[in-house]
């Protein structure tokens, strides 16, 4: 999009709004350097190449031993950039040195709402599992045996497995096997230290769920997307993608290292041997052995680059809208007893618009085909969950009734 920008020799605002209004993305991410070097390509009339160039001078002049500083400095930064759009190219560069640091390529605030958003889902879904698992264990008489075989050093999670342990090695409880194991992943999921990705995914698209896969395979993993009447838009979240959004932090450093490191070196003698800064800030990944020449640091350096550019999840605002919409229901459940349609939509509309606002997003506006299918979730005289959304357009539905 920024590189057709610059073809179509659209304004700032234009990209904006075709970034923001019309692919559903952030806008320009001031915290990324190249997108702030583009930016200020739109605004001085240079070429897409020009900037180019101009990322390349930065990675090579920048300081090497640089922290990244993983905080919040978007609204510093855009005060920054204001001051010098106007400046020359040098002068601009030598700013943007100056503020290395800042440049950490992702933006900090929308991570901050995609992982406090996480946090509470999983506390519902504790909240949730805990009261079931509670009338689990009393039917199957785990108070009476805890009370008769506690031992003063054991967690409640350890004392749970240790009762189902005993339970299934019992022969006459070979039918309740199944339901044992489901006490035991119950346990995980409450009393756990660890947050499990699947345990979310579990719960958001509960409806996808392969069950027959998740019996062989003891996780989730869900039904061809092909099954279900859905938008294109929508889509369903792996563990894999989850976790690449939530490491963003580490995945963007590196690719800024490696991407440091090989425009550094391209113009280097092939046949020399690679420099030990080099070496020394890439030593953490593992990647380069010492006495390698230029050439085969840089084709290994290269290799890894396009796989981290791959890594590199940035959060869009289709990954934050079933978070809201779900924190979004649940606390609407909990503070009010009556359920009125217009006040949930719009509880619903506040929570999504103010996380938006904050990462720079577009509100919600029921002529985006996404928006408009998590706002039909509120109907006249209840709201249902996007999983029951998803199971509504099973395209399966009946083979599975039947």
């Amino acid at each position: 999009m920024i590189e057709f920008a610059f073809a179509a020799r659209l304004t700032e605002q234009e990209l904006q709004e075709y970034l923001v209004e019309g692919m559903l993305e952030p806008g320009i991410q001031y915290n990324d350097y190249t997108e702030v070097i583009y930016q200020y390509g739109l605004h001085n009339q240079l070429s897409y190449s020009e900037c180019n160039d101009m990322i390349v001078v930065f990675e090579k002049e920048v300081n090497k031993q640089n922290v990244i500083a993983q905080n919040t400095h978007t609204e510093e930064l855009v005060r920054e950039y204001r001051r010098h759009q106007d400046v020359s190219k040098e002068e601009f560069l030598v700013w943007m040195c100056k503020k290395a640091s800042y440049f950490k390529g992702y933006s900090k605030v929308a991570l901050n709402w995609f992982v406090s958003l996480k946090h509470e889902i999983l506390d519902y879904i504790r909240e949730k599992i805990g009261i079931e698992l509670q009338d689990d264990l009393q039917d199957v008489g785990y108070t009476k045996w805890r009370r008769e075989n506690k031992k003063s050093d054991e967690t409640e999670l350890e004392s749970i497995l240790r009762f189902v342990h005993n339970m299934t090695r019992q022969k006459n409880n070979d039918n309740n096997s199944e339901r044992y194991r489901s006490i035991a992943n119950d346990a995980w999921i409450v009393h756990g230290t660890k947050d499990r990705n699947s345990d979310l995914l579990g719960e958001l698209y509960a409806a996808a769920v392969d069950v027959n896969e998740m019996a062989k395979l003891r996780r989730h993993r869900f039904r061809s997307r092909n099954l279900f009447q859905l938008p294109e838009s929508m889509y369903f979240m792996t563990d894999k993608y989850l976790s690449q959004l939530i490491g963003i932090a580490g995945n963007k450093e590196r690719e800024i290292r490696l991407s440091q490191a090989f425009h550094d070196l391209e113009n280097e003698d092939p046949k020399a041997q690679c420099p030990e800064w080099i070496y020394d800030s890439l030593q953490k990944y593992g990647l380069l052995k010492k006495e390698m020449t230029v050439a085969a640091a840089l084709k290994e350096i290269n290799k890894e680059l396009k796989k981290q550019k791959q890594a590199c999840r940035y959060i869009r605002r289709s990954d934050l809208l079933p978070f809201i919409h779900y924190v979004a229901q649940h606390r609407y459940y909990k503070q009010y007893a009556d359920y009125d349609k217009q006040d949930a939509q719009i509880y619903f509309e506040q929570l999504a618009n103010e996380v938006f606002g904050e990462c720079h997003m577009a509100p919600l506006n029921p002529k985006y085909e996404l928006d408009s299918m998590y706002l039909l979730t509120f109907g006249e005289h209840d709201m249902y969950s996007l999983s029951e959304l998803i199971g509504a357009t099973d395209l399966e539905w009946d083979d599975n009734e039947g």
